[in-house]
């Protein structure tokens, strides 16, 4: 007997879900299915959705929490053995990253990938991640419509995939008695309605067929089947239009089947699909849908009795809408579901992929990679989450060494000839936008005069830049600096530049800051205190924004300056920001330029 086993993101109500549980019922005899739901836990989701009682005991649920997790690749590794697992079979990205790259750790030949979907393959970085995974996993890749595989082949750049549509189980989902239907739902019997089934979610479009459904006849309703979050935005939408009255929030249906029998149309207004279910599940009860141009929508329907829309388009929902409750329909739509979606069909199909499948392309040279690309994967989360974490952790007791001094209020005192003589190197390569404000803010340090010395080199500039900080030297405000302004004619690039420059000085301290970064005023007294402990080698100031390109470039600098604090409290800075840092003169050694390594 094989043991396939079929890994899902969550087992929360769902048409995936249930394809997936469908899969086990009606699996091949010689073959022993189970299930793994990476997310949540046993006893919350029986609870959540009872008709997974009758399949608890082939389902493993492994709690994953958000974010990648590396211990669940190593536990799905281990589970694959322990059940001796035939084939895996996955759905959606985080199934396939997870499970996939543990099957091929495992050993396992034979692994299946279903794509219920391609709208989100638009997405760059969703897209180049599930390329690279299913570049190093190679599994059967099946995808669930037409519409799925054309988006696989031109977004995923994969040729071969195999087209098993989803299906429903059309024993259970069979026409019945509308109006006992009602009476157990508690829906009113002299009205025409149209039904709607899926999750509350903006994507799934319920907002739009509200629209519609208030431009339709008084005696027209719509039941709506399902939870989501925008529950109470669409009870607040119906109220505005005044249609409260004819709107029925059911809330979670057991009993599906009932739900469709109730129906006199069926409506699926999304705005994004892949291969639904519920247009399935309703037409084989015999009631004809409504469905937006989206996805696999079309190959979901029935063509003689179904009807297919331009998602948010409630005008055209709402004429389709009444000439579907005029007109009778030409076929049965349940004859079509019967003959093109039936979960009996699908099951085969997926045990035909199963048996044929030998998983010749899988080879020894798999595993050397994967573990190389998980290491690599590894080394970008340590970087990014892993040390931040640890140096918050070997920093919570201590703080970033701070020293008090005295202000100048810029007034010479006996106290200056104490202080350290500086000089401030400025590297610039055609910087004549800044370089007057970069001069005016240098003469507004609070530092002795004869303490400091400034020197602007221009490293080969082609424009004004050693013009304008001429100019700017001469103004009143910045006379009293010691500024030098050195013109080099070949442009060497800025290691060569400090390499000559700082190689002719004889401060006690360098400090060195880009054109464009503007310094405290008293950012010298503070750095020069700091010096006053022999261990002390570098000090570096703290990088802020005046005016962030984008919230994302804020969260980015403080991100690195909460490192650059941590770093300092441990007295280990790895690196400083070029925009401004402070070092003692006998520390410093040339460094190796350009030229020297041509």
């Amino acid at each position: 007997m094989k043991t396939v086993i079929q890994v899902i993101q969550h087992l929360r109500p769902g048409g995936i879900e249930t394809m997936v549980l469908d899969l086990q019922r009606f699996a091949a005899q010689d073959e022993r299915t189970i299930i793994i739901s990476l997310e949540g836990d046993r006893n919350s989701a029986l609870a959540d959705w009872p008709r997974l009682r009758e399949h608890a005991k082939r389902i493993i649920f492994l709690n994953k929490q958000p974010g990648f997790s590396f211990k669940l690749l190593v536990e799905l590794r281990r589970l694959f053995r322990i059940l001796k697992a035939d084939c895996v079979h996955t759905h959606h990205i985080g199934p396939l990253i997870y499970a996939g790259l543990a099957a091929r750790l495992a050993g396992i030949k034979r692994l299946i990938h279903t794509e219920h979907d391609a709208w989100h393959l638009t997405d760059m970085h969703r897209r180049t991640l599930q390329r690279w995974t299913l570049r190093l996993t190679r599994p059967l890749l099946v995808a669930d419509a037409m519409s799925v595989a054309r988006g696989v082949r031109t977004h995923l750049q994969q040729r071969q995939v195999r087209i098993i549509r989803n299906g429903i189980d059309s024993e259970r989902f069979r026409p019945g008695d509308q109006h006992f239907a009602r009476q157990q739902l508690g829906l009113p019997d002299n009205v025409q309605l149209v039904g709607c089934s899926g999750r509350l979610e903006v994507v799934k479009g319920q907002a739009v067929l509200l629209e519609a459904l208030s431009q339709l006849p008084q005696e027209t309703h719509v039941a709506l089947a399902g939870i989501g979050t925008t529950e109470q935005a669409l009870k607040d939408q119906a109220k505005r239009l005044g249609i409260e009255q004819r709107v029925h929030f059911l809330g979670r249906t057991d009993e599906m089947p009932t739900f469709y029998q109730a129906l006199d149309l069926f409506c699926l207004p999304s705005f994004h699909e892949g291969m639904p279910l519920s247009p399935l599940e309703a037409q084989a009860c015999g009631i004809p849908a409504l469905l937006t141009d989206t996805g696999g929508c079309r190959e979901a329907l029935c063509p003689e009795s179904g009807r297919l829309v331009t998602p948010g388009k409630p005008d055209e929902m709402a004429e389709a809408i009444t000439e579907m409750l005029i007109e009778q329909p030409h076929r049965n739509p349940r004859d079509f579901v019967k003959s093109e979606g039936d979960v009996r069909l699908m099951a085969k199909a997926i045990t035909t992929c199963i048996n044929h499948f030998t998983g010749g392309r899988c080879n020894m040279t798999s595993t050397p990679i994967i573990l190389l690309t998980l290491t690599s994967a590894l080394l970008v989360v340590y970087h990014h989450l892993g040390y931040p974490l640890i140096l918050r952790h070997l920093t919570r007791d201590k703080a970033v060494s701070t020293v008090s001094y005295t202000p100048r209020h810029y007034s010479h005192q006996r106290r200056d000839r104490h202080l350290p003589t500086i000089t401030l190197v400025i590297p610039a390569y055609n910087e004549q936008q800044h370089i007057a404000d970069k001069v005016r803010n240098l003469a507004a340090l609070n530092y002795p005069a004869d303490r400091l010395k400034v020197i602007i080199a221009c490293d080969g500039c082609s424009d004004d830049t050693a013009l304008i900080a001429h100019r700017c030297a001469t103004e009143p405000e910045c006379r009293h600096l010691n500024i030098e302004v050195r013109s080099f004619t070949q442009n060497r690039g800025k290691v060569a530049v400090i390499n000559e420059v700082i190689g002719g000085c004889d401060s006690s301290l360098i400090a060195l800051s880009d054109v464009s970064a503007l310094i405290s005023i008293d950012a010298l007294l503070i750095a020069a205190n700091h010096f006053t402990t022999p261990s002390v080698g570098v000090v570096c100031g703290s990088y802020r924004l005046l005016n962030p390109g984008s919230e994302g470039e804020a969260v980015y600098w403080r991100y690195q300056s909460s490192i650059k604090a941590g770093e300092a409290a441990l007295g280990a800075p790895l690196g400083a920001h070029g925009a401004f840092y402070i070092f003692r003169r006998s520390l410093f050694s040339p460094l190796p330029d350009d030229h020297h390594q041509r």
